[in-house]
């Protein structure tokens, strides 16, 4: 009832680091296209991969550059990458 409402932590409309649980680095679909997502902060990251696993693509994930370096010689060949600046 009312009581349960009343002792639920206030929403603040904002969404801290901390609440982003850590994303997988390759997330493989039965898909003929591969994303790379580069972002260093986790919540931009995190909010791309939702948006494209929407979409079923494959996706690598990189929180930085050397990341992005690695996956590529390590032998990723992405259709597309997203990154920041």
């Amino acid at each position: 009832g009312s009581d349960a409402l009343a002792e639920a932590a206030p929403v603040t409309g904002h969404i801290g680091i901390s609440d982003v649980a850590p994303l997988p680095r390759i997330i493989r679909r039965d898909s003929e296209f591969t994303v790379l997502v580069a972002d260093d902060e986790a919540l931009n990251l995190s909010v791309i991969v939702n948006i494209l696993s929407s979409e079923n693509y494959s996706i690598i994930t990189a929180s930085d550059g050397m990341e992005v370096l690695d996956a590529v010689n390590g032998g990723c060949r992405p259709d597309v990458v997203i990154l920041d600046i």
